[in-house]
């Protein structure tokens, strides 16, 4: 079955090899939230491909000769992490895409039957002419991020255009409910799982990532 038209897979060696230390059961709390960091890192240059440029002109050190350049003309993007391990994601892309405002979402889950959620934190910057990328570490069941667009289209009533999400891991059962519900939001990932458990958990993943990266062990 082919992938969705608003499904994007990010593929690259490096960041290939960077999930497969998140894999590894000796990966150290340290090292997982540094490669979590750097993966940000990687969607804040994938992501932010089609900011405007505007030409212009400069001295050049050291002899001030003038030459022509191009610079970003604005950065109407917000990053918006899924609390609580998006927040390492979002450091990592602030810290090549600054300046650039950020929200957070959080969410609890109300219902361990149908794995239904409801948020206890929207806190987002101004509305106005703004790209929001929504940023989590997996998306598993996909409830908790097709309630992150809900909440973000029905309540803050931001156009679907302008929501992009982006996940470390996702599943296709994840990726086909975000599809069928929200075919206009643009969704990235760096790896597709092979599915989810009977418990409803990524297979293979790389176990509770808030765990992993906050030591509640």
């Amino acid at each position: 079955m082919s992938d969705p038209a608003n499904f994007t897979l990010l593929e690259h060696p490096l960041i290939t090899n960077k999930i497969t230390l998140l894999r590894e059961f000796e990966t150290s709390m340290g090292k997982f939230g540094d490669l979590l960091f750097e993966i940000g890192a990687y969607f804040g240059f994938e992501l932010t491909r089609d900011l405007p440029l505007s030409d212009g002109v400069i001295e050049r050190f050291p002899d001030q000769a003038k030459v022509p350049v191009r610079r970003i003309v604005h950065r109407n993007l917000a990053v918006v992490p899924i609390m609580r391990s998006g927040l390492i994601l979002a450091e990592g892309f602030r810290s090549v895409a600054k300046p650039i405002r950020t929200g957070h979402l959080g969410f609890s889950r109300v219902d361990p039957e149908t794995y239904e959620v409801e948020p206890y934190l929207v806190a987002l910057p101004d509305l106005v002419g703004r790209k929001f990328i929504v940023l989590d570490t997996v998306i598993a069941t996909g409830h908790t991020m097709c309630k992150a667009v809900e909440i973000m289209h029905d309540d803050c009533e931001i156009e679907f255009e302008n929501i992009v999400v982006a996940s470390v891991l996702i599943t296709p059962e994840g990726q086909r409910r975000i599809a069928e519900r929200y075919p206009a939001v643009k969704v990235f990932a760096t790896s597709m799982e092979d599915g989810l458990d009977s418990n409803n958990h990524v297979y293979p993943g790389f176990g509770d990532d808030a765990s992993r990266l906050f030591g509640y062990f």
